[in-house]
């Protein structure tokens, strides 16, 4: 799906840590330009926090939402002023492997042309489509997202902990908004899958699953994503008890939806998401020294071209690949996994 696969397989071979950027005087290394995927008021106010623990190490810019041709080139042009010799982008989205990552590729000029998503969207209509790209004539790289890295998986495994009381006989759930399409919500769960492993071994608790809510995908899908979450938090807590944590950059909504289709379940809730933890700066810094050494990812340095519809449509069909559903899981972080019973929890009162 994502153009930035292969560059990124180089990280590994470049050195593990780039040199920090040059004095206050003068031509900089490299600055860095923090893209917040959410977008949201919550996840805003999180940045003045990361700029000043960042800013203590290197030049450092932030741009709200992933794809915005206009707030991105507003945050590059920043980084341009503060006399940077390169731009590295960190972005803070949930899975690398998305859509709107390969929209904001396409904006950084990191990929040839748009998503298929894109022209499912707003922007697909019957006409000529187009969208800017950023222009600067410094290199760009761009690291991975948050993905199943450890630092990611230790936030989670703290916000589990502040409503655990005795972990060996707890199960944990981590609930993130899932794609619309199939092939995408299967990329989402299998990041979900490998951080509940971890979060599992870093608390000791009994185990531990992801689940996604998807909203934006198709009635059926919808309601599959709802009645798996809901049985599973059933079936666990008649065994103990159940703590879910919502999987965000900072509360957007999710929260909600959990309590909405838990509604009647005993389970205990934590929705602080990943944003007001330190540890988010923590890996902030080493993914962007990371992407720092690797040479310049921007191959497309046009304007943006105009798509006409037959193109558009031929686009789609390449970038679309069949649905890859998940096959249901059958064993935990280091056995076989409790098989949960599809029943659903018949009269409980409320939450822990």
């Amino acid at each position: 799906m994502s153009g930035l696969c292969a560059p990124l397989l180089a990280l590994a071979l470049a050195p593990a840590m780039a040199a920090a950027p040059s004095s206050p005087w003068g031509k900089k290394a490299w600055g860095v330009l923090v893209i917040d995927a959410a977008a949201s008021s919550d996840s805003g106010r999180g940045a003045p926090k990361l700029a000043k623990d960042l800013g203590k190490k290197f030049q450092v810019e932030f741009a709200r939402g992933l794809a915005d041709p206009k707030e991105i080139q507003s945050a590059v042009d920043r980084l341009t002023a503060q006399n940077v010799k390169k731009i590295v982008v960190v972005p803070l989205v949930l899975t690398t492997e998305s859509d709107a990552m390969d929209e904001t590729q396409y904006v950084l000029g990191l990929r040839k042309d748009p998503s298929a998503e894109f022209f499912k969207g707003a922007h697909g209509h019957s006409g000529y489509t187009n969208i800017r790209r950023v222009q600067t004539k410094l290199p760009v790289v761009m690291s991975p997202g948050l993905d199943a890295h450890r630092l990611v998986a230790e936030i989670l495994a703290a916000r589990a902990k502040e409503q655990s009381r005795k972990p060996a006989r707890e199960r944990v759930v981590l609930v993130a908004w899932g794609a619309r399409t199939n092939a995408g919500d299967e990329l989402t769960r299998r990041n979900l899958d490998a951080l509940a492993r971890k979060v599992r071994e870093l608390g000791d608790y009994e185990d531990a699953q992801g689940f996604t809510l998807r909203d934006s995908a198709d009635a059926k899908e919808r309601s599959k994503a709802e009645t798996a979450l809901r049985r599973a938090v059933a079936a666990w807590s008649r065994l103990g008890r159940v703590i879910v944590v919502c999987h965000f950059l900072a509360p957007d909504g999710l929260e909600r939806r959990v309590r909405a289709v838990l509604d009647g379940a005993f389970y205990s809730l934590n929705a602080k998401g990943l944003v007001s933890d330190p540890k988010l700066a923590k890996w902030i810094e080493a993914k962007a020294r990371e992407a720092a050494a690797m040479p310049n990812m921007r191959r497309f340095k046009d304007a943006g071209r105009p798509i006409e519809p037959k193109e558009s449509k031929k686009l789609l069909r390449l970038d679309t690949g069949a649905p890859v559903l998940r096959k249901p899981s059958t064993g935990n972080a280091t056995g076989p996994r409790r098989t949960i019973s599809p029943i659903d929890n018949p009269t409980s009162e409320g939450g822990y």
